[in-house]
């Protein structure tokens, strides 16, 4: 093997291995609000200053005519994936697949949760 194609193998290896390191990363989330923080909060009992001293500012919230209030928070996470190069050669190339979930949050007139509810998108 002469040494041109030797480098050549040892870059596409070394480049695999970083690319195989990145995708061992899993998931990164691109937001500050994290679905695991609401296992702290109690239905019934946690009113919205806590709620969002917990997760942070909602993306939007709604005042309904009755006095409720519905603060909803978005969760954005992207799982990668590793794609081997083919036997023909090839780079190996990570791809990024964003999925996020609504989190809605809804709180009686005087401001304590009642209830939370998860949609995908």
């Amino acid at each position: 093997m002469d040494g041109r194609l030797k480098g050549e193998t040892m870059t596409r290896a070394i480049l695999f291995a970083l690319l195989l390191a990145l995708a061992a990363c899993g998931q990164q989330t691109q937001n500050s609000f994290s679905p695991t923080k609401l296992s702290d909060l109690q239905v019934g009992k946690s009113n919205y200053e806590q709620v969002v001293a917990q997760l942070g500012p909602p993306a939007n919230e709604t005042r309904l005519p009755d006095g409720r209030r519905i603060a909803n928070y978005e969760y954005v996470e992207e799982t990668q994936s590793l794609q081997a190069p083919t036997a023909r050669g090839g780079v190996p190339t990570v791809r990024a697949t964003p999925r996020s979930s609504i989190y809605q949050l809804q709180f009686d007139p005087s401001g304590v949760l009642q209830t939370y509810t998860s949609t995908p998108m």
